[in-house]
């Protein structure tokens, strides 16, 4: 009977041990943790992403986040579009292309907005604007590129057919630049920062920052957007991300340039320049309205009526977590 209640007591011990450890591991953490799959493009602009994953945030709100990268923002929203991903980052042209497509999708939120655009060229074939005529420009083909392209040849009143257009990767710009396969290439961070290192004082850099503004948004499939106990506990890690970015910048700062894997001096003459917050505002619905009428102009989509992009928009998710930070006419 004794060694009956000593081993009765030993298990006891055991049990309590095991529920109080299996307890403590998972501390913060939900136990029923939903997957969501993120197509991701590696920009300083995404800064809150890197910093939510870092700092375990999804975890903690209750998601099991995996990310896949991809070079463009373009190819992030096709592979969400292909069902590869429930939610993708992108600027606004590939949402607008795939919306004249009529390929069906949600904006979540815009996540962060910079200035930071340019062309970057060699200044001894570039010295001015007027030098783009006649040079090959390197741009990838279905992104904010090829829009930010023809905004600033009109700026400085260059026709556009007076440059040869290369679709080059964003990250093949600098590599393309220096094999003369171009001679000018439409660029942003941190790739802004390796051509600059790589040319040293003999770049020239052309900037869109008097006539664009990038914004980076997160794109979610309808099913994710609709399931708003998802998609706003989503939202709530990427708002403990702001939290955390207002309250320990250079913290937040190293994690990011970790994520992006780029020296963190690389980011501080660009930083101060962008801005980081899940936003839904009516500025993204008039910018992507201007995107669609300029491709209008092109051949295949004459004559296509712009899209109502407040369809495109998903305000529940975000109306849950920050209300204040929506603000649509609807």
């Amino acid at each position: 009977m004794k060694l009956f209640l000593l081993v009765l007591i030993f298990l006891g011990i055991l049990g309590v041990g095991f529920f109080a450890g299996h307890y403590t591991a998972n501390l913060g953490k939900p136990a029923d943790r939903h997957p969501v799959r993120i197509a991701e493009v590696g920009i300083p602009e995404g800064a809150l992403l890197y910093v939510a994953y870092a700092k375990d945030f999804f975890d903690s709100e209750g998601n099991a986040v995996t990310l896949t990268p991809y070079v463009a923002g373009r190819d992030a929203l096709q592979a969400l579009v292909e069902g590869k991903a429930d939610v993708a980052t992108v600027a606004n042209t590939p949402i607008v292309h795939n919306a004249l497509e009529g390929k069906r999708f949600k904006v979540l939120a815009t996540l962060g907005t910079s200035r930071v655009m340019g062309i970057m060229a060699d200044r001894k074939l570039v010295a001015s604007p007027a030098d783009l005529i006649g040079k090959r420009i390197g741009v990838p083909f279905d992104t904010a590129g090829e829009y930010f392209l023809d905004l600033l040849l009109a700026r400085y009143n260059i026709p556009a057919e007076k440059v040869f257009r290369v679709n080059v990767d964003p990250n093949g710009m600098l590599s393309a630049l220096l094999q003369n396969r171009i001679q000018a290439a439409v660029t942003w961070n941190p790739y802004i920062s390796q051509i600059r290192q790589a040319f040293g004082k003999g770049y020239a850099f052309y900037s869109g920052d008097e006539f664009y503004v990038l914004s980076w948004n997160l794109v979610a499939t309808e099913a994710f957007a609709s399931d708003t106990r998802r998609s706003s506990s989503l939202l709530r890690a990427f708002d403990r991300a702001r939290e955390f970015m207002e309250s320990s910048p250079e913290e937040a700062k190293i994690l990011v340039s970790n994520a992006l894997r780029v020296e963190n001096r690389l980011l501080d003459p660009y930083w101060p320049d962008m801005e980081f917050d899940t936003t839904l505002d009516q500025s993204l619905i008039l910018a992507m309205e201007a995107q669609a009428r300029w491709y209008a102009q092109k051949e295949r989509y004459k004559g296509q009526a712009v899209p109502n992009f407040l369809d495109y928009l998903s305000l529940d998710p975000l109306t849950q977590v920050s209300p204040e930070k929506v603000g649509v006419i609807r």
